[in-house]
């Protein structure tokens, strides 16, 4: 949580959520939340929009700046 800096009550929501919608699973025995293939395929998807958005991002401020 530290590192992520959130919070414990974000951390909560957020794992609800991946949960909810199967990104995530919980192994009631040995305790340990596990990704799925579609968690790994959204985590996949979300890092190839990201490349994209980015410069974008960073052309836009340089505009902005200008």
């Amino acid at each position: 949580m530290y590192k992520a800096f959130i919070s414990y009550a974000q951390l909560k929501e957020h794992l609800t959520m991946m949960l909810a919608n199967d990104l995530l699973e919980f192994d009631e025995k040995t305790q340990i939340y596990k990704t799925t293939e579609k968690g790994l395929s959204f985590a996949k998807l979300y890092d190839q929009v990201g490349q994209y958005v980015s410069p974008v991002q960073k052309k836009m401020v340089q505009l902005m700046t200008c």
